[in-house]
Formats: structure tokens, C-alpha cells, sequence
């Protein structure tokens, strides 16, 4: 009887090492096609993972579209099709426009407005191509049909992209995507997440039924007024385990110089958040690391976190479910 429960408890060791990590593929797949396109999220679903990204902005009509930036002017031809419409700041901002307007534009790989070259240089230039911005409902439709045909159960992973500065346009992003989602509720799985931590509070208070994720970034971006660094700590940590369900570093703040892993995914483990970093690219990966495969060695053999954000997620896949 001994041997028979020492043997299960070396099973049950086993079993929890080799966890299945969660792979989301970040704005579909775009180190193929460029981000946030449905055929990047088609493409994406062919392989082996559990969930797709969108980060979701308004439209002058308030409708729901999946697009990283609340501009308009790096990923699409706006400025071509619409010379006229960017602010004092020289930027063109997708709640200037209506939802008939958003379609007429086209999606490009990612730019660096300052050369007007590619973002990465892996990733070609498209200019005018086929490519459009899908709003929220096309992208949760096309999940559905997919996983219909594939036999899968792949989540959508959506992030509410700056509510502060749709609140500043009169726009409630958090109520407007969270009446959408509900109509899907049962349907997919969903998890929320935010670089905020107000939305993600009034969606607990709420009592929303989707999974919510805290994301977090570095002060020195100051994208928001939240204290990341106060939210990295123990007590930080602890708080937002009573209105999230996990945290989403950037991947950086979980080692340290020398790409040593720090404590902070097992303090957020300790206070039951799950852990998943962004943003893999294996066309951009940080100084010290040799390939993806050094880094998800680090990520979850090392650092020990619970998934991942994938711009690749054809070799991520292959790398992870071995």
C-alpha cells in the first residue's frame, strides 16, 4: 500500500509538471499575415492552440472593431484614403469614423511611422491589400464557424484597449463589448483583459461571467496612471486577485538583467493567478535570448508560467505540445 501511494503521488507530480501550457495566438498570426486580419485568425485556428486574440476599439457609431491601436494611421492605408482626417497630433483615430468608412480601409503589416518601414523586418510591406478591419462580431463568428469545422473549442481572449480614452469620447467601451460578448455567452469560452484595472473591477462587481486578466506593462510607458510597479508586489498581486483571474506581463518583468527568473510568477500563482506573459516573436526576440525555443525554456521550465501570447503561433505550437 505504501509503494502504491508513493507511486501515485509521483504520477500526480508528473501530471502537474507537464501541464498543458495555454497558447494565444496574439492578433491572430500575424508573422505570416498581418495582424488582426480574419484570415490571420483562420490561419491561426489551423494549429494547436486554445485562444485568439482581438483587441477591440470603437467606432464613431460606437460599433465593436478588432484592432490593436485606437489610431488608424500604422496598420492601414487611412491616411491615403483620407488625407484630411487626422487630429492636431497628426493621427488618425478610429473613433473619427463610422463603421462604413472603417471598411473602405485596407490592413498593412505593421509600420514605423518615423521611416515608414516595416515594424519588423521579417514582416514585408502590403500596400492596398485584400486585407480589412473585421469588427468584434465577425471575428467571434468566424471563431464559431471554425471551431465548427475543425472540431475544436478554441476561446477568444479579447482586450479592452484603452476605456480612458473612449470615456473621453463619451464611448463606454466596457459596457459596449461586454453586452456583445454576453450574446455569446455559453458559446466559447471568453477572458477579458485590460491594461486598466477599473474595467476589470466593474466587470467582478458586475458579476460578470467571463474570466478577466489583468495586464501589465512597465511605468516608463505611461499608457495609464496605474503603479505597475506597486501592482508587481505581494500585497499588489494579492489585490488583484479579488477582481481578476490572472495577470498578463509583459515577459521582460518576470526576470531580471540577466534573464533570471524573478518571484513574481509565483507570487501571483500563490494568490491563485494564472500567469501569461506577451509577446512571443520569434522575428524580435529580447537581447540575451538566442530563439524561442531559449525563451519558452525560460518561460516555463525556469519561470514556471501557465501560457503564453504567440505572434507565431505555427512554431510556437510545434515547440510547446511535444
Amino acid at each position: 500500500m505504501k509503494l502504491l501511494a508513493i507511486s501515485l503521488l509521483l504520477l500526480i507530480q508528473i501530471s502537474c509538471q507537464t501541464s498543458r501550457p495555454t497558447i494565444i495566438a496574439h492578433r491572430g498570426l500575424p508573422r505570416l499575415l498581418p495582424e488582426h486580419t480574419l484570415e490571420g485568425v483562420e490561419a491561426a485556428m489551423a494549429y494547436d492552440i486554445d485562444f485568439v486574440e482581438p483587441d477591440v476599439v470603437l467606432t464613431k457609431d460606437l460599433v465593436p472593431i478588432v484592432l490593436h491601436d485606437t489610431h488608424l494611421d500604422t496598420t492601414t492605408n487611412v491616411a491615403k484614403l483620407y488625407p484630411t482626417r487626422k487630429r492636431t497630433d497628426g493621427r488618425y483615430y478610429a473613433i473619427d469614423f463610422k463603421l462604413n468608412e472603417i471598411k473602405k480601409l485596407s490592413i498593412n503589416h505593421r509600420i514605423n511611422l518615423k521611416t515608414g518601414q516595416s515594424a519588423f523586418k521579417t514582416r514585408p510591406l502590403i500596400r492596398d491589400s485584400k486585407y480589412t478591419i473585421p469588427t468584434l462580431k465577425e471575428f467571434i463568428q468566424l471563431v464559431l464557424s471554425q471551431n465548427k469545422v475543425h472540431g475544436k473549442n478554441i476561446g477568444i481572449y479579447p482586450e479592452l484597449k484603452a476605456p480612458k480614452f473612449h470615456r473621453s469620447q463619451k464611448a463606454d467601451i466596457t459596457k459596449i463589448t461586454h453586452t456583445l460578448l454576453l450574446e455569446y455567452q455559453g458559446e466559447l469560452e471568453v477572458i477579458i483583459q485590460c491594461f486598466e484595472d477599473g474595467p476589470l473591477r466593474r466587470l467582478k462587481k458586475l458579476g460578470s461571467p467571463f474570466k478577466r486578466v489583468q495586464l501589465i506593462g512597465s511605468n516608463s510607458w505611461k499608457i495609464n496612471s496605474v503603479d505597475y510597479t506597486k501592482m508587481l508586489t505581494s500585497p499588489g498581486l494579492k489585490e488583484v486577485s479579488t477582481y481578476a483571474d490572472g495577470i498578463g506581463p509583459w515577459i521582460p518583468l518576470l526576470f531580471n538583467e540577466s534573464f533570471k527568473p524573478n518571484q513574481i510568477t509565483s507570487m501571483a500563482q500563490g494568490h491563485g493567478l494564472v500567469v501569461h506573459p506577451y509577446t512571443l516573436r520569434n522575428d524580435s526576440i529580447f537581447k540575451g535570448i538566442s530563439s524561442e525555443k531559449h525563451l519558452l525554456d525560460l518561460l516555463f521550465n525556469k519561470a514556471h508560467v501557465d501560457g503564453i501570447f504567440t505572434d507565431n503561433v505555427n512554431t510556437t505550437t510545434t515547440l510547446l505540445r511535444y
